[in-house]
């Protein structure tokens, strides 16, 4: 299946509006919403300053969060409120960590990543499902690079 740039467009929004979150065990919901190309987080315009983070060590192949405090630390000290992930955090401890430290996440779901929360097999929304609650979240961006890969 291949999305064409309209339809691409109209994903990416349907997504940030499908997101309205809240903080379980707190009582607390964050809203986001999207009012005339402003992103709102609580009615409050959002102004995304963020990186990709998706933290592999040096020498090894897979994702290891073993130096999250640090790298949040870190990401609080140079200002920045939001992450991108190339794949979905499935560890809840770890977004529970993300949204104490005051950060929010895009979470990515690449096309086809062999039926893990990706968007081919539709597991995606199953993740979706289970994490919709998580406060850290803030919007989800289902596929990634859709410029390069063919």
């Amino acid at each position: 299946m291949i999305l064409k740039n309209h339809q691409l467009i109209f994903v990416f929004l349907l997504s940030l509006l499908m997101t309205a979150t809240s903080c379980q065990g707190q009582g607390m919901t964050d809203k986001v919403t999207l009012v005339h190309r402003n992103l709102k987080l609580n009615g409050a315009s959002y102004f995304i300053k963020g990186i990709c983070y998706h933290p592999v060590p040096r020498g090894k192949t897979k994702r290891d969060f073993g130096s999250l405090d640090q790298d949040l630390k870190l990401m609080n000290e140079a200002g920045i409120n939001t992450i991108r992930v190339y794949e979905p955090i499935a560890q809840r401890s770890v977004l529970d960590k993300i949204h104490q430290a005051g950060l929010k996440v895009i979470m990515g779901f690449g096309y086809n990543q062999e039926g893990y929360y990706d968007l081919q097999s539709g597991s995606y929304l199953d993740y979706v499902k289970e994490f919709k609650d998580h406060n850290a979240i803030l919007f989800w961006e289902l596929g990634n690079e859709y410029n390069y890969h063919p």
